[in-house]
Formats: C-alpha cells, sequence, structure tokens
C-alpha cells in the first residue's frame, strides 16, 4: 500500500458517509490516522494516540522501498489550519514514545495540542474533540 492508496480509500468513505470527519487513531493507528489527516483535507481534525511511526512496519502490507513516503513529521505538517491532538498514554506499552511524539509536535503547526494522561477515557476523548470543535469555529 502506498500513501495514495490510503488517501484514496478515506476520501472515498468521506463521500459514502457525506461527512468530513474527525479521526481517533488510537495506539499503533496513529501513524495511519496521521497520514490520513496530512493527506485529506475532509478530515476536520485527528486525536492520535499513543505510538504512530510503528503502524508502518508491516513489510508486508506497505511498500517501504522509499522509507520517506511515511515519514510522519511531513504529514503533520500539512493536517494545519485543522486541530490535531498528539498523546501520549503513560503507562501503556503502546502509548507513545516521548522523543516521536515530541518531534511530531515540532513539526505540526497550530493548532496543535500535545497530551500527557494516564487514562484514554470517553470523557477525555470529548474533552480533546470538543477543543477541535471550538477551534474549527473560530477558523
Amino acid at each position: 500500500i502506498q500513501p495514495d492508496n490510503l488517501r484514496r480509500d478515506l476520501e472515498e468513505v468521506c463521500q459514502l458517509i457525506d461527512a468530513d470527519p474527525y479521526l481517533i487513531a488510537m495506539p499503533i493507528s496513529a501513524g495511519l490516522g496521521i497520514v490520513w489527516a496530512g493527506a485529506v483535507s475532509r478530515v476536520k481534525g485527528l486525536i492520535a494516540v499513543g505510538l504512530a511511526s510503528v503502524a508502518f512496519r508491516a513489510k508486508h502490507i506497505f511498500d517501504l522501498s522509499n522509507p520517506r513516503v511515511y515519514a510522519l513529521p511531513g504529514y503533520v505538517s500539512r493536517i494545519t489550519p485543522r486541530p490535531l491532538v498528539l498523546v501520549w498514554h503513560e503507562g501503556s506499552s503502546v502509548g507513545g514514545d516521548k522523543r516521536e511524539l515530541a518531534a511530531l509536535y515540532k513539526a505540526a503547526v497550530e493548532p496543535r495540542r500535545l497530551e500527557r494522561t494516564k487514562d484514554i477515557s470517553p470523557q477525555f476523548l470529548l474533552n480533546a474533540l470538543n477543543w477541535q470543535r471550538q477551534v474549527a469555529e473560530k477558523s
């Protein structure tokens, strides 16, 4: 799979549901969420929780012949002006790598947040989503 395949897949889903979604990408799929949000402008915002780049280690799924194809900082920088929340899930084995999250946060442009939590509760996700909606309303 190439990033263009992922982009086309999400664009097709957006057409099917006739909506511009917010994405919540939990550990391991956080990287996929970053690629989708960076490549598909219909995504209104992204909450990416935990490990991100590990998603693309599955060589039998993703075409990794060019290691830069899935370089996440490039995708993160394309999410703006849409809101981004990066989350380090403290205490979880897939909760994130501090250096990776710091690099992604640095590559991101406002509006962005870097959160740290021990509990990915529905309330935590709702708070992050509400912040994204408030940001979207202001722009």
